[in-house]
């Protein structure tokens, strides 16, 4: 398209008037764009239209301020909560121990397992829920993902700290074992939350 096409062409001539009248919008748009397929869509509906509706124009404001949210956050994060994992330590040291190559132990709402030795975190606890990544604790301060809210967080902290009473609450719940996942059949084990293989492996 030749410079003069382009001055005459309704959709440069839309795009460049929203632009001038929602100059911030716009600039959100194009820079999120390459990587958000909402953002995308929003350019082209300019294009077109010359304009966004009401909701569409509230949406993307909404997504401004959580971007917004986001960069300040990263400029300024929050210091990492400590959390004490001494007894999920000793369980998994002793799971080691015992040849397993990356402990794991389920609770009410995630799962924490051992980091591989041979990875970049060597040590740390990973804490996921299903396949949802929610954190790390690397030397005892829980790093928490932009998926884990606040409840969450503290929900994991508080649980870290007492791997025994959740796994039990776990089993009584699911009627599966904390460790393994299977099914507890034993009124003993249900008690423990643990079936007695894994309770050896884990030392628990």
């Amino acid at each position: 398209m030749t410079a003069m096409a382009r001055k005459f062409d309704p959709a440069v001539i839309n795009v460049e008037n929203f632009a001038a009248s929602n100059p911030a919008e716009y600039k959100w748009m194009i820079e999120s764009a390459p990587k958000f397929e909402f953002a995308q869509s929003m350019i082209i509906a300019v294009s077109k239209w010359g304009s966004l509706t009401e909701r569409q124009m509230a949406a993307v404001k909404n997504c401004m301020e959580k971007s917004a949210q986001r960069a300040a956050a990263k400029a300024n994060p929050a210091p990492a909560p400590s959390v004490n994992t001494d007894a999920l330590n000793a369980a998994f040291d002793k799971a080691l121990s015992n040849g397993l190559k990356r402990p794991k132990m389920r609770f009410e709402g995630f799962s924490v397992s051992l980091a591989p030795s041979s990875g970049k975190n060597p040590g740390a606890l990973y804490v996921k829920s299903g396949d949802t990544y929610l954190g790390k604790v690397v030397a005892g301060q829980f790093f928490s993902s932009y998926d884990c809210d606040t409840a969450t967080k503290t929900r994991v902290i508080e649980i870290m700290q007492d791997p025994t009473s959740a796994a039990i609450a776990y089993a009584r719940r699911t009627g599966n074992c904390s460790i393994c996942g299977a099914e507890l059949t034993n009124e003993e084990s249900i008690k423990r939350g643990i079936g007695p293989i894994c309770a050896g492996k884990f030392g628990l």
